[in-house]
């Protein structure tokens, strides 16, 4: 059976996920045409609808999967318009993490819904957002499910990244913190 449950946002962490998440893989968008991946055997990631592409000089504040640096003019899967749709189709063989980056910059209020649904549409975990200058949002899958991400207003409600982590929950069923910040 499918499931998807949120665990929590973060908007302290901004683009420095090397040493926080993306430890089994990631999948970061670099033109309309290429990602930069590192997919783990056990998750299967497809972008299923996106409405545009989104690229700005401005917006340095993703890290290079490889530290080096900062990644500029990074092209998004971007829901560019009040209303417009993003969906992702994840199929994973094992519990496991995904934490979604929503890039920000020129501190501008970006406001969109994340709703994870199962393969007959049937809503698993729901959360809108708003952030002025990056959001971070995870989640544990399993299973075979859809993120469907909507921008509520303009201007762009856009994904920077995607990041994979195996799940590893506590005694309590929540995992190990989320990211060593507060959760909200």
């Amino acid at each position: 059976m499918a499931s998807a449950r949120i665990l929590g946002r973060d908007t302290v962490l901004k683009g420095d996920w090397i040493s926080e998440c993306g430890r089994a893989g990631y999948w970061i968008s670099q033109t309309s045409t290429s990602t930069l991946t590192a997919i783990p055997s056990w998750l299967t990631i497809t972008l299923e609808s996106e409405l545009g592409w989104f690229s700005d000089s401005n917006d340095t504040n993703l890290q290079s999967p490889d530290g080096s640096g900062y990644l500029s003019r990074v092209a998004r899967a971007a829901a560019n318009t009040a209303g417009a749709i993003v969906s992702f189709r994840f199929v994973a063989d094992r519990p496991c993490v995904i934490s979604t980056y929503f890039g920000g910059f020129n501190n501008v209020v970006r406001e969109g819904s994340l709703t994870w649904l199962d393969m007959d549409g049937l809503t698993l975990d729901a959360v809108s957002e708003s952030h002025t200058s990056g959001l971070w949002s995870r989640a544990v899958i399993d299973g075979e499910v859809r993120l469907r991400i909507v921008q509520l207003a303009n201007p762009a409600f856009y994904v920077s990244g995607l990041f994979f982590d195996p799940w590893l929950p506590s005694s309590t069923g929540l995992s190990q913190g989320f990211f060593g910040h507060t959760v909200t």
